[in-house]
């Protein structure tokens, strides 16, 4: 992604750093705050790394006596910004001798992208810093607010695996990607960021989001939340929507044609409209209240989960691209798979299956079959009908387990597990 440069004349960063046994830090920490551009105060002293790219000179004083150091500052080139890694050209990183508190400042002009992620941060004020383009201060865990309402160039925020309780964002109508997920945020209104396309703030406390506005968005991760509705009508442009473990009753994608990856697993949805999804690859509805389930126009489907549903059959003899299936803990009597030359993995344990054909499935390797009403004459006529091949089968806890002849599958290659 190419990144907006915004410049500025001087800009001071600085990052306080303090020990877990300080208590009473606030007035360090606003003394400080109100002289930087960017402050930082974190609960654990030690070695720090931080990621800066921008242009011209910066200057950074660690807090620790050592002086002052001057670094030319690298302009951000996707293809290099590795901010994981240690050996960056992008990164700053110095040792402490002991565990005393830091004041860490950095000088410099146009610092566009700071990496402050996995450094304990505690507090976090970007308020001055109006150049950031790109902001990552995830997996802080004690980071409970974050203020970017001053920094109206940011295109790139993330902010996950923190404390947050709120995130305004409404001043930030240039993000394109925000990625506030697991954190306590209770309210998120995105209807300000226009440009977004990927927006992840799963694993929250909302009970709402509208994204009518975001109609570039792409890739929509609500997962983990409390919402009992979801409008994504407006989204035409999304290929992506993981929607899990909510209490949604109704979900309507019949306006998201260019949908590729479906995730609504564990919400008391009774009924799925999948008609329009055409460009569908990935459906994972695990832990519905679906009795049926109409795949027939969803024929590049490649991986399907619809276990631990009320589904009493599953007809998937238009969907040729399967690959994987995870269908147990069904009410499945039968299970036609003539039609799915491609299937690799099947998982139908579980269910009320009287006999199994995979004689038209060539590349099957993994098929576990537990906890089903297979016989031994029909275990034997499941073994016969298996590929010539390396795989792993499960067949314990059916009627038939200890009358079948495992050895026809073990002579075709196959481990047989009975246990």
């Amino acid at each position: 992604m190419i990144m907006k440069r915004v410049f500025v004349t001087v800009l001071t960063i600085t990052f306080v750093t303090l020990t877990a046994c300080d208590k009473d830090n606030g007035a360090l920490d606003d003394s400080v705050i109100g002289k930087s551009n960017v402050a930082m105060v974190t609960a654990k002293s030690g070695d720090v790394m931080i990621h800066l790219a921008g242009s011209g000179t910066i200057s950074i004083d660690w807090g620790d006596k050592t002086g002052s150091e001057s670094y030319s500052l690298l302009e951000y080139n996707e293809d290099e910004w590795d901010p994981y890694s240690k050996e960056s050209k992008y990164v700053f990183i110095h040792n402490y001798s002991n565990k005393d508190s830091r004041i860490i400042s950095i000088m410099g002009e146009n610092i566009t992208h700071l990496f402050c992620g996995y450094n304990f941060l505690s507090r976090l004020e970007v308020g001055r810093n109006t150049a950031l383009t790109y902001l990552y201060c995830s997996n802080n865990l004690l980071l409970t607010s974050l203020d970017v309402s001053n920094n109206s160039a940011l295109t790139d925020l993330s902010c996950e695996n923190n404390s947050l309780k709120n995130l305004d964002v409404s001043h930030n109508s240039a993000l394109s990607v925000l990625s506030c997920g697991t954190n306590s945020i209770k309210n998120l209104d995105a209807s300000h960021n226009v440009n977004l396309i990927n927006l992840n703030c799963s694993n929250n406390l909302l009970t709402s989001i509208e994204v009518g506005k975001n109609i570039l968005l792409k890739n929509l991760d609500c997962g983990g939340n409390q919402l009992m509705r979801l409008d994504v009508s407006n989204n035409t442009e999304l290929t992506y929507l993981n929607c899990s473990y909510n209490q949604l009753t109704n979900l309507d994608i019949r306006n998201n044609i260019l949908l590729s990856e479906l995730n609504c697993t564990l919400n008391p949805l009774t009924s799925l409209d999948l008609s329009n999804n055409t460009a569908l690859i990935q459906l994972t509805c695990t832990g519905s209240l679906m009795s049926s389930l109409d795949l027939s126009n969803n024929i590049v489907l490649s991986r399907l989960s619809c276990s631990i549903t009320p589904l009493t059959s599953l007809d998937l003899s238009r969907n040729t691209e399967l690959t994987y299936l995870y269908s147990e803990d069904c009410k499945l009597t039968s299970l036609d798979l003539s039609n799915n030359p491609g299937l690799m993995y099947l998982y139908c344990s579980y269910n009320h299956l009287t006999s199994l054909d995979m004689s038209h499935n060539p590349m099957l390797n993994v098929l576990l079959c537990t906890d089903n009403e297979l016989s031994g004459e029909a275990l034997n006529a499941l073994f016969e009908t298996l590929p010539e091949k390396r795989g792993n089968i499960s067949i314990s806890r059916n009627p038939g387990v200890n009358s079948c002849d495992p050895n026809i599958a073990i002579n075709k290659g196959w481990s047989v597990d009975r246990n």
